[in-house]
């Protein structure tokens, strides 16, 4: 049975080399993790938002040429974002629109749930902490400024009974690095929420590792466990699938 239905998967982004690797490992896992019901594997693709070779527009215009001229009229657009901000409520939406204006009208172009509402997302990332024996755990964001930005976030960690931190808001990691020492834990874990590597988890492991040196010189009882991005812990591709056959159910 030919496959009927494309999918695009778009990331944010990024100038770090590493992202592309990230994201061809991730359409290799998604093609081998397919429903039984799937016997051709469907053709996949991925992108960027930013720092791509085009713009996101003309990046869909030209895959979705290419699959309507293999007889598919839908191309559903997985959205690899973890919140639902500015770039998942206007700019994707409306590179979509754009693509959509000057493809043939039969094909549709539609946009998925973005990755991070998956209702199981909180119970897979329990699975890693788990896996550490840690006195406690902080979930490490990027922060937002936009108001309410940083709510599901909070909600996460809620459910996974975690304090969380910002890396460019408050409260900052060194806040609740020194709230953890004050309750009496010093073995913390830290778990980046970021999908791939980049220069920002590069920039926290370096962070961890100086505030690592700045204890042991202090006399300080504080130990860090560092978790990977969550490409390397979570199975993405699985999560996809399941948000794509929610969708259709």
């Amino acid at each position: 049975m030919s496959p009927s239905t494309a999918y695009f998967l778009v990331a944010h982004g990024s100038r770090d080399r590493r992202l592309t690797g990230s994201l061809s490992q991730l359409q290799q896992q998604f093609l081998t993790l397919r429903p039984n019901l799937l016997e051709v594997a469907p053709p996949v693709a991925t992108g960027t938002l930013e720092f791509g070779s085009a713009p996101l527009a003309d990046q869909l215009r030209q895959f979705g040429q290419q699959v309507w001229s293999q007889g598919i009229h839908q191309l559903h657009i997985l959205p690899l974002f973890l919140q639902h901000g500015v770039h998942v409520r206007e700019d994707i939406p409306a590179a979509i629109a754009e693509a959509q204006h000057t493809l043939p009208p039969p094909l549709k172009l539609q946009l998925s749930p973005i990755l991070g509402s998956h209702p199981g997302f909180a119970a897979a990332l329990g699975q890693t902490l788990m896996a550490e024996q840690v006195d406690t755990w902080v979930l490490l964001a990027h922060g937002s400024r936009r108001p309410g930005g940083n709510q599901p976030v909070e909600h996460l960690a809620t459910k996974l009974q975690i304090a969380t931190a910002y890396w460019s808001v408050d409260p900052s990691l060194e806040h609740r690095v020194q709230e953890c020492l004050a309750q009496g834990h010093h073995r913390i874990g830290v778990i980046p929420y970021f999908l791939f590597p980049g220069k920002i988890t590069d920039r926290i492991a370096t962070w961890i590792t100086e505030r690592q040196h700045q204890a042991c010189q202090a006399g300080v009882n504080l130990d860090f466990v560092l978790a990977n991005p969550l490409n390397t812990h979570l199975s993405l591709a699985s999560l996809l699938w399941d948000l794509i056959q929610l969708r259709i159910s």
